[in-house]
């Protein structure tokens, strides 16, 4: 069997449902860590630009934000119980 009949053998393989279902529960993951991690930084830049605030003062309300958002994380895990 030459190389080409093997790749050719190969690259026919089908997709099943399942990989169908990973496939989509994948890309939902990853949209949403793109959007966990985009939309603070957006909210922090848009809120310091209403309240006219330093360069500094916009990285402290990031941080700030991210520590909450942090803290948030550990905090309801023990409440969902």
């Amino acid at each position: 069997m030459s190389v080409e009949e093997r790749f050719n053998k190969v690259t026919k393989a089908k997709w099943t449902r399942k990989d169908y279902q990973l496939l989509m529960f994948n890309l939902l993951v990853k949209f949403g860590d793109s959007v966990e991690i985009y939309l603070p930084g957006v909210i922090t830049q848009t809120v310091a630009s209403e309240l006219n605030l330093s360069k500094i003062q916009e990285g402290f309300l990031g941080v700030t934000m991210y520590i909450t958002m942090a803290a948030a994380i550990l905090i309801v895990a023990p409440i969902s119980d």
